[in-house]
């Protein structure tokens, strides 16, 4: 008996260092996919279209982001990678885009999304910025491609969008891997 509880004592102990110390992706391997992901989005596509259409980029859901705990972070990550595969998942028949370059790009924000979805297990980031960033990806989705029947200038105007979603998420996970270093 005595055993069993030692092992479950070390156990959450364990599971508790885990969480305080984030993620190992963040701090070993995030940095390096998220640049080729960057270089990648940046090479495939024309010029970057500065309109933004109609949908209005959520830096104050980033600003609050840098403000959560440890595992909310993780969490928020976690689902902007998840938003980001889904509208890569949409009709890209109409990009110009190198088509050899969007494959590898989809093929490493899956990776990023697999590598976030490990780290944040089941946690979700807090109700109102989940409800916020949910309604920014339906409203890019609905207001720009699906508006435009999934145009190649609206694959430019969301390209433009993933590309800040991409800077601010180096940024925060920046920002986590220092925080990990001072624990």
């Amino acid at each position: 008996m005595e055993t069993t509880s030692l092992w479950k004592c070390l156990f959450l102990l364990l599971c508790s260092q885990t969480c305080a110390l984030g993620c190992r992706w963040i701090a070993n391997g995030y940095n390096i996919v998220s640049r080729d992901a960057l270089s990648l989005i940046n090479k495939m596509g024309g010029e970057i279209v500065v309109d933004t259409g109609d949908v209005r980029f959520p830096q104050p859901l980033y600003n609050r982001a840098r403000k959560m705990s440890m595992e909310h972070k993780i969490a928020f990550v976690n689902e902007n990678f998840r938003h980001l595969l889904h509208l890569y998942a949409g009709n890209l028949d109409s990009v110009t885009w190198d088509r050899s370059l969007l494959n590898e790009f989809t093929e490493v924000l899956h990776r990023q999304a697999r590598e976030m979805r490990s780290c944040a297990g089941t946690k979700q980031a807090p109700k109102k910025q989940h409800k916020k960033l949910q309604a920014y990806f339906k409203k890019l989705e609905k207001s720009i491609l699906k508006k435009t029947k999934y145009s190649a200038d609206a694959w430019e105007i969301v390209r433009h969008h993933v590309i800040r979603h991409l800077q601010e998420l180096n940024r925060l996970a920046n920002l986590m891997r220092k925080e990990m270093q001072k624990l």
